[in-house]
């Protein structure tokens, strides 16, 4: 075999296992997208693939009230992952799947939080102080699961669809 056909058989061994290491990661990527879209539709639609929050007077708009600026954290967390500090903060899907911007509240709400997912129509979901402040909700629950409290006109646990938190979901 002469030097020059040996260098090209090399090359192209080198540009293959250069196309299949990427070709690894891609689906990586892939499937670590699918797996946070997935999470986020189990963290943020009901049964029936709605919106599993209180709609908001203004169209795209949704709420939940909170008992304390901790469980707002703790939930936003859920959401914006492991980056989210209590400020400004935007998570960026794997995969070009979306992205969870959350920003700092006005008054009466502790965070909103902007979804931009695949399969879940964009929203905001505002993080309300659910004891005062013009906010206030008419059904208050505790989950049975979890322990969380939250207060909304809706039932479904809101860390449901999280395995670390509600465990039996």
């Amino acid at each position: 075999m002469n030097s020059k056909r040996f260098f090209n058989l090399i090359v192209a061994v080198v540009a293959l296992v250069g196309f299949a290491l990427t070709s690894c990661n891609d689906d990586n990527d892939s499937d670590q997208g699918k797996a946070e879209v997935a999470e986020l539709k189990a963290l943020l639609l009901d049964e029936h693939g709605q919106i599993a929050f209180d709609e908001a007077a203004t169209e795209g708009n949704y709420q939940i009230g909170l008992v304390s600026l901790d469980d707002a954290r703790n939930l936003t967390s859920l959401y914006a992952g492991k980056g989210f500090t209590g400020e400004n903060y935007t998570r960026t899907l794997a995969d070009g799947k979306g992205e969870v911007k959350v920003s700092v509240g006005d008054e009466g709400v502790f965070y909103q939080v902007f979804f931009a997912v695949a399969g879940i129509p964009s929203f905001t979901l505002n993080l309300a102080d659910g004891s005062g402040g013009g906010n206030s909700f008419d059904i208050y629950h505790k989950c049975s699961v979890c322990g969380f409290t939250w207060m909304s006109t809706i039932n479904r646990c809101p860390r449901e669809g999280n395995k670390k938190y509600h465990p039996q979901s």
